[in-house]
């Protein structure tokens, strides 16, 4: 059993846990003490008892704040109530027992977690340890939680009481500085072992991560030696290397600029000239596609024209059919216009004859009312007489009765006579008033004959004189109508369709433009010919300058030359001395390098022919001083002055004679002993006097000598050898056989090392040759001259360039500004002849527009006075309709006077009248008629002559009869007829007045009648007509709706031949346009054929890209294009396709030694923005000019940053050396220090300390682990130079560049690197339960595939050397000191538990001085109590609140253990009772 006995600083004596609250406050440690005394102790809990939640609160005391798992404390424990308290006593001297408790209260505040620090040192028995730290106080009711500020006011109390040994402090930094320092309390340590706990497995699982050698190299043994280094931060070389990224990313940059600046500079001057090659081929593409554009323009140009014309076309034919549809409204409106007029002619004739009618009816009614008034007149008449006959019959019935006398009879008669002359008299002048009455109705009437008779001779002259003034009008409209023709001819290319006033506005604005543009180009021609001079003037200057820096170039060139040429020389030299030197292209960008190389080397090479040197004189002497010798002796000049010596003493031989003469025995058990070559052995009697001799030589002997006596010599030690190390040979030397070879192998290694020496002396010439050769060189062309030289060169190239392109720039403006000149000197002579001929054109027009004027004046004339003639005619044939009625008025009256007259004669004429035409004339009432019929009765009385009464009666009754006849007629008649005069007399002509009204009536009911047919067959012809035209007018507005009908104002006629004139026109114009619609179309299809044709090249060539200035075609050309545009076509696009085939060939071989260029960069040029500038020079730069331009910037560029990498790359390489230096150093410190490690895994077994791990670690040479250093250093630099490394907005993303860096830089990537991919190996050995060591190891893999028991003892093994290496690293003790450390694992068996695995790990860390405090859920076996004299059985009990649980612990010692060996410790523990386990 191994149990661990002894104590030392520092192990943990307790732990205190107060108010430790977790799992959301249901469990808790009020406040617990777990005693161990610095033994080691174990921690019984149940699974999920919080093994985590005590290893984590315990790590608290020594790291505040700790996270263990990902877990942070502040979630682990429940500090919102209370803070809690954790404190460890750490035994720090056994004898005299000394403590120092190191304590923290964790509370929460608004900020988040803190903690008050706190640490005090003190004796055995001091009341202010740990137990007496009053984490708990009393409460009202019950002990409680101290508060922080309580806390706080005793560690205060405490410092003032006891300042040096009680301490506060204000950060966590300081508190585990402060520990470490005064306590060996190691932060890392503990860092480590909180890594260990924070894996769910312990040390089982963290190892498991660990099962390459790789991985355990990675991952555990570099971290820990780096935190174990004082100073060293992982992240240092990150840090360092942003520091120095700049100049690093310069270095690599400037060596790379200087290494590549000349090829570059060759790359792009060769792509250049081949650009140039393509310069030209394009240029006669560009030519080519120039001249297509200007084909492609005149094409486009004839295009937009044809198209305007088109458009032009369209409107005309928009114009046409818009004058059409007039036209054609026109028509419809003539034709119903004609059938309106004949309408309105057939309303006028039906108006007429109804007019007519009317008058004939109402001649007729008048005539029959006359006639019937007459009628009823002359039957009144009648029915007077009737009823005077009546009453002269009555009276002659009474006179029956009387009987009258002759004499009363001859005065009756007398009476009756002269009454009758009253009646003829009344007759006559009545007949008369009539005449009177008729001719005072005739004079107005002749009145009115005469005066129309005056009106019609006064309208014919003004209808002769207007017809005279129309025929002057028209002549003078035909004449101005014939000149406009004239001009129309002269003015317009096409007269027919086209109108001067139209045309007139396009000439003058024409014309005005071309004003504006003569005027232009005039100032243009001014202003480029000002250009033009200047320009001449400049390129004379530019010439004048190209002199002189040509001149100067060509100076400055012959200075570099002679340099390059002895550079050339130098580097022919160096290359001797190292032959990558032969690529190098100039000395001064790796001068520094040169140099340091050539002196390293010197030196080196100075040590070596050094080390030859003592080599050869070592040998030689070994050759001179042993050869003659037969047997070895070390130190020759006394092997001679023994010859004589052993003549002059009784017995003296060396050593190795010495061993040559005893037994085999005796020399197999003395041979061990190292000092036989320096020893002489003599007798008691003679060593007086030997050493007397060799006291006179010392100052002449090469070794101490050994003097021994025969005696002393068989009691040599062998031990001795272990306290000397002697020469090789001396030991091989002491066989004779051995030595015989050996003289033979040195003599041979002596003209070997001979060979070698002389070699390196003519290296070490050849190096010191160089380096006078580099010295001469570079002061007689010192860097400073080379770089004036360089940059004055570059800058007269550059210059030079400049000049010859701003010379070509010059002649090129002043050949296309002498084109532009004579271009525009053509525009303004044709723009000037064209604007002459516009101004003829004007001119005419304007008179044509003068005379168009006229005309309409004239036809505004002629339409006036068309206009009064119509009225005229109108008057005039109104007039002679009335004349005509008039005349016909008068004759009828006429008639009338003449009938009246006639009538007055055949009364005079007649018997009775002149038989009473001498009498008085007695004017009666009575009828005539009746008057003559009472004359014959009274000349019947007189003669004699009787009427009987019957005939009277007769008479009467016949009276009667007659008037009731007449008063049917009467009333027949006024039924016959309304409206009678009724006061009408019968006239004396009455009859004959009667007979022409009858005859007069008859005549026109026969009229009437041919009328009334009329009327109806006008009227039909009226109602067709109207239906006719309301037919058109109606198709009118269905036809053009909205629109009026057009209004006319010359005479239908007229209309009819202005309508076939116009219709004449509009066929003539519509032939025109549809003609020149086909022309058109044609011209259009042939120019987009031409287009078309041209179209198929626009996206191979873009020769109609906007900036491609045309070349244009003259008129000839044009006019070739226009009858000929198909093969003018293919002929521009022939010669621009072959001008194309040529320049891509040609840009065929610029791409291609573009490619090469890109190549050349990617591969070639390490600097990603130089290479990216050469790059995007190539790629982006696409003009000769910018080629130019391009080239001169990058030489520049290249001149400027080799003047940059010369200033600079010294800086930069020292800066780079010193960086590089710092990593290998650090990796030597650091593969050192892993060395270290396994003596650190050490055990003693029996009297021999023997390692458990062996660590194999790759060895390098320095120069080539620097070397590789470099170089991966370098890839780093071209690795950040990769797009993955730019953010969004295209600029570097120093978080991944950091990110990466920290990874390459991790000293386990520099160590790949350096050991060139080497791998280390770690070999472990087992350690057996009777705790032997076995002699065969195994590797890291290997023992991964031991028993789960075996793999944890070794990891064990291996974790607690760690730690063991950790400690020593921090505290800086001797190696010879006893050293003991605390760790706290949990569950750190796993699977092991039997003895044999347990045992050997117990061992080791009893060997190793560890305190182990383990927490494990076993309850179960035996070795808990074999390995842990303190074990705690801590179980979770039930408090008040059954929710809630209280930890509470049983303690158990190992009181044999403690009997047998610290009996006073039972008494420390404070226990005397065993706790029954199992």
């Amino acid at each position: 059993m191994v149990l661990k006995g002894g104590k030392s600083m520092p192990s943990i004596s307790k732990m205190r846990f107060t108010n430790v609250v977790y799992e959301e406050g249901n469990k808790r440690y009020n406040d617990e003490l777990f005693l161990f005394e610095g033994h080691n102790g174990g921690i019984l809990l149940e699974n999920g008892g919080g093994k985590t939640v005590l290893i984590q609160t315990a790590l608290q005391a020594v790291l505040p704040h700790v996270d263990l798992a990902d877990r942070k404390i502040k979630n682990t424990l429940s500090l919102e109530n209370a803070p809690a308290h954790i404190a460890i006593e750490w035994i720090t001297n056994d004898k005299p027992r000394r403590y120092v408790v190191t304590a923290v209260t964790l509370f929460l505040t608004k900020h988040g977690l803190e903690s008050i620090r706190y640490v005090y040192e003190y004796d055995a028995g001091d009341p202010n340890g740990i137990e007496g730290i009053p984490f708990v106080r009393e409460g009202k009711e019950a002990k409680r939680p101290a508060e922080r500020g309580e806390m706080q006011d005793y560690y205060s109390l405490m410092k003032d009481k006891s300042s040096f040994f009680a301490k506060t402090f204000d950060t966590i930094k300081e508190y585990k500085a402060f520990i470490e320092n005064q306590y060996h309390i190691i932060s890392s340590e503990w860092e480590s072992i909180a890594k260990i706990n924070s894996t769910e497995g312990g040390v089982e699982a963290f190892f498991d991560d660990c099962k390459s050698t790789n991985q355990l190299f990675d991952r555990l043994l570099i971290p820990t030696v780096e935190d174990s280094i004082v100073g060293h931060n992982k992240a240092m070389f990150a840090d360092m290397f942003e520091k120095q990224y700049q100049s690093f990313k310069n270095y690599k940059k400037l060596k790379q600029t200087i290494e590549e600046n000349k090829r570059i500079q060759a790359k792009v001057e060769n792509y250049v000239n081949t650009f140039e090659k393509l310069h030209d081929k394009q240029q006669a593409y560009l030519k080519a596609k120039q001249q297509v554009k200007g084909v492609w323009n005149v094409t486009l140009s004839q295009k937009q024209k044809m198209n305007s014309e088109l458009v032009e076309n369209s409107r005309m034919r928009e114009q046409w059919e818009r004058e059409h549809r007039i036209y054609k409204m026109k028509v419809a409106s003539h034709e119903i216009a004609v059938e309106k007029a004949r309408l309105d002619e057939k309303e006028a004739t039906y108006t007429e004859k109804y007019s007519l009618q009317l008058s004939k009816k109402e001649e007729r009614d008048s005539h029959q009312t006359h006639y019937y008034s007459l009628k009823l007149a002359k039957l009144k008449k009648e029915m007077k007489e009737e009823q005077e006959n009546l009453i002269f019959a009555k009276e002659k019935l009474e006179e029956l009765d009387k009987n009258e006398e002759v004499f009363d009879l001859q005065e009756s008669l007398d009476g009756a006579r002269q009454q009758l002359l009253g009646s003829y008299l009344k007759e006559l002048e009545k007949v008369n008033q009539e005449k009177q009455g008729i001719m005072y109705q005739l004079n107005p009437i002749l009145e009115q004959v005469k005066q129309k008779t005056s009106n019609k001779a006064e309208l014919m002259e003004r209808i002769n004189k207007a017809n005279l003034e129309l025929t002057a009008i028209n002549e003078r409209i035909r004449a101005r109508t014939e000149d406009m023709e004239r001009l129309q001819q002269q003015i317009l290319a096409n007269p027919q369709q086209e109108h001067v006033s139209i045309e007139l506005k396009k000439w003058q604005e024409h014309s005005n433009h071309l004003d504006q543009e003569i005027v232009r180009l005039d100032q243009e021609v001014k202003q480029l010919n000002i250009m033009i001079e200047k320009a001449e003037d400049f390129r004379d200057k530019l010439l004048e300058e190209y002199a002189e820096v040509e001149k100067n170039k060509i100076e400055v060139s012959f200075k570099l030359d002679e340099l390059d040429n002895s550079q050339k020389n130098v580097i022919t030299s160096l290359a001797g001395l190292r032959p990558q030197w032969a690529n190098l292209d100039e000395i001064y960008t790796t001068q520094k390098t040169i140099e340091t190389r050539i002196l390293e080397q010197i030196d080196r090479l100075k040590k070596e022919r050094n080390n030859f040197l003592f080599k050869e004189r070592l040998s030689y002497r070994f050759v001179d001083d042993y050869g003659d010798q037969d047997l070895f002796f070390a130190d020759t000049f006394l092997a001679e002055q023994l010859t004589s010596w052993k003549n002059q003493l009784d017995y003296v031989v060396t050593g190795v004679e010495y061993l040559q003469n005893i037994s085999e025995e005796q020399r197999r058990r003395h041979k061990n002993f190292p000092f036989w070559p320096i020893t002489l052995i003599t007798t008691n009697k003679s060593k007086l006097q030997l050493l007397d001799k060799l006291s006179h030589i010392s100052n002449r002997i090469q070794f101490p000598i050994i003097v021994l006596t025969t005696e002393e010599a068989l009691q040599v030690p062998d031990s001795q050898k272990q306290n000397w190390i002697a020469p090789a040979h001396w030991d091989n030397n002491l066989e004779t056989e051995y030595f015989e070879n050996w003289k033979v192998k040195v003599k041979g290694e002596a003209q070997v090392i001979t060979g070698n020496r002389v070699q390196k002396e003519k290296e070490l010439t050849e190096w010191e040759d160089g380096w006078k050769t580099l010295r001469q060189f570079l002061n007689t062309y010192p860097y400073d001259l080379y770089s004036s030289l360089s940059k004055s060169l570059s800058e007269w190239k550059s210059q030079l360039e400049e000049v010859t392109l701003k010379i070509k720039e010059e002649k090129t403006k002043i050949n296309e500004s002498r084109i532009i000149v004579e271009k525009h000197r053509n525009k303004i002579k044709n723009y000037s002849d064209e604007m002459q001929g516009l101004q003829t054109k004007i001119k005419e027009g304007l008179s044509y527009l003068s005379y168009e004027k006229e005309v309409e004046a004239e036809q505004e004339k002629l339409e006036s006075l068309s206009l009064s003639l119509r009225q005229l005619e109108r008057e005039k044939l109104s007039n002679e309709k009335e004349l005509k009625r008039f005349i016909e008025e008068k004759e009828y009256l006429a008639q009338r006077v003449t009938d009246l007259e006639n009538e007055m004669t055949v009364v005079k004429r007649e018997e009775d009248y002149l038989g009473v035409k001498t009498l008085t004339p007695i004017y009666t009432e009575e009828s005539k008629q009746s008057i003559r019929n009472r004359i014959l009765d009274l000349n019947r009385k007189i003669d004699k002559i009787t009427v009987t009464q019957g005939e009277w009666i007769a008479r009467q009754e016949a009276a009667i009869q007659a008037m009731e006849k007449l008063q049917v007629q009467v009333d027949d008649t006024r039924n016959q007829q309304t409206d009678l005069d009724e006061e009408m007399t019968f006239p004396s002509d009455g009859d004959r007045w009667m007979e022409t009204l009858l005859e007069k009536v008859k005549e026109l009911d026969e009229e009437l009648i041919l009328l009334d047919q009329e009327v109806q067959q006008t009227l039909s012809q009226k109602e067709n007509q109207k239906g006719k035209y309301e037919y058109k007018l109606e198709q009118f507005n269905t036809d053009y709706p909205g629109e009026e009908l057009i209004l006319f104002d010359q005479a239908i006629e007229e209309i009819n031949q202005i309508l076939q004139e116009t219709n004449a026109k509009l066929l003539e114009r519509d032939i025109y346009i549809s003609k020149q619609t086909n022309h058109i179309t044609t011209e259009i299809e042939r120019i987009s054929q031409a287009e078309r044709e041209l179209e198929k090249y626009i996206e191979g060539h873009h020769f109609n890209a906007p900036d491609l200035l045309e070349i244009e075609m003259t008129e000839e050309q044009q006019l070739a294009f226009t009858y000929q545009r198909k093969k003018y076509v293919k002929n521009a696009i022939d010669e621009m396709r072959n001008r194309k085939q040529e320049m891509d060939a040609e840009a065929s071989l610029v791409h291609k030694e573009k490619d090469d260029v890109r190549d050349f960069c990617r591969k070639e040029i390490s600097d990603i923005k130089l290479q990216q500038m050469a790059i995007n020079g190539i790629e982006h730069k696409k003009t000769y000019d910018d080629i130019i331009s391009f080239k001169n910037n990058m030489l520049t560029s290249i001149n400027r940053i080799t003047k940059y990498a010369n200033e600079h790359i010294r800086k930069s390489d020292e800066d780079l050396q010193l960086f590089i230096n710092q990593i290998h150093s650090h990796l030597q410190t650091i593969t050192e220090e892993l060395r270290q490690i396994p003596n650190k895994t050490k055990v003693k077994v029996m009297n021999d300390w023997k390692p458990i791990y062996s660590f194999s670690i790759p060895e390098w040479e320095e120069e080539a682990g620097k070397t590789r250093i470099r170089d991966y250093i370098e890839w780093i630099l071209q690795q950040l130079e990769e797009d993955r490394f730019l953010n969004d907005h295209g600029m570097q993303d120093d978080g991944k560049v950091r990110n990466e860096l920290e990874v390459w830089l991790q000293t386990k990537s520099l160590l790949q690197i350096v050991m060139n991919n080497e791998v280390m190996k770690v070999n472990c050995r087992k350690v057996t339960n009777d705790n032997h060591v076995t002699s065969k190891s195994y590797s890291w893999e290997q023992s991964n595939a031991w028993s789960g028991g075996e793999k944890w003892s070794k990891n064990m093994t291996l974790f607690l050397g760690v730690l063991n290496y950790v400690a020593e690293k921090k505290q800086h003790i001797q190696a010879n000191m006893k050293r003991h450390r605390a760790v706290i694992l949990d569950n750190p068996f796993g699977k092991a538990s039997s003895d044999h695995v347990l045992s050997p790990v117990f061992f080791i860390a009893e060997q190793l001085g560890f305190q182990i405090i383990a927490l494990t859920a076993h309850a179960e076996g035996k070795f808990l109590q074999d390995y842990f004299p303190v074990i705690y059985s801590c179980r979770l009990r039930s408090s008040q609140d059954a929710r809630k649980k209280v930890m509470t612990k049983e303690k158990w010692l190992h009181h044999a253990y403690f009997q047998d060996h610290e009996p006073q410790e039972i008494e420390r523990l404070g226990e005397m009772k065993q706790m029954e386990l199992f």
